[in-house]
């Protein structure tokens, strides 16, 4: 039996080139889908980790090493990015960071990805890093949240729902919390 999948004209997976669309959905890449949630999974955590290095690691020496911090946070970047194309498939991922819906965003991402190893590793210039490490963290949010149903503008609202939650509460709160201040000081002023 091949071990080359069988949407590729080998034998694994379904019998000939005519594997049912179910086959074919199992068996990107050769992997099942069980392997290649397990890579996401390794992906992701290796993703957190290089996140974890870069603001407990790189951005308490950033004055010193901007570029710890800025290897860091882009490895991060990439390692989630890969991570959702292990899950979805290389392919499949591509195409849809390249939809012309995200487009934008994708390039604003990839770009100030590149910008950032090329100020830490070429240029080698402080201010460099740290605007284009400042510049990967807003496209990043971007990219993101292009990938939220509804994209940037759901997020707004999704925001503005919160926003309008947190101020009623906070209007409820704020005399209730300036009522018991006040008892307080007549208390220890007495």
């Amino acid at each position: 039996k091949s071990l080359w999948p069988a949407q590729f004209g080998g034998e694994g997976g379904g019998g000939g080139g005519g594997a049912p669309a179910q086959t074919q959905e199992a068996a990107v890449m050769g992997l099942s889908y069980q392997t290649r949630f397990k890579g996401f999974v390794t992906a992701l955590l290796m993703a957190g980790f290089f996140m974890f290095l870069a603001f407990f690691v790189g951005l308490p020496v950033i004055v010193f090493r901007p570029h710890k911090f800025a290897l860091c946070f882009t490895m991060s970047s990439v390692m989630f990015m890969a991570s959702f194309g292990l899950l979805k498939g290389p392919m499949a991922h591509l195409r849809s960071m390249l939809a012309p819906d995200r487009l934008p965003f994708t390039g604003a991402y990839v770009g100030s990805m590149a910008l950032t190893l090329y100020a830490a590793l070429v240029i080698r210039s402080y201010v460099l890093v740290v605007a284009t490490s400042s510049l990967q963290i807003a496209t990043m949010a971007y990219y993101f949240m292009s990938f939220i149903p509804g994209g940037t503008r759901g997020v707004k609202i999704f925001l503005a729902m919160i926003v309008r939650t947190l101020k009623s509460f906070v209007t409820q709160c704020v005399p209730m919390v300036t009522r018991c201040c006040l008892c307080l000081v007549r208390q220890v002023a007495s």
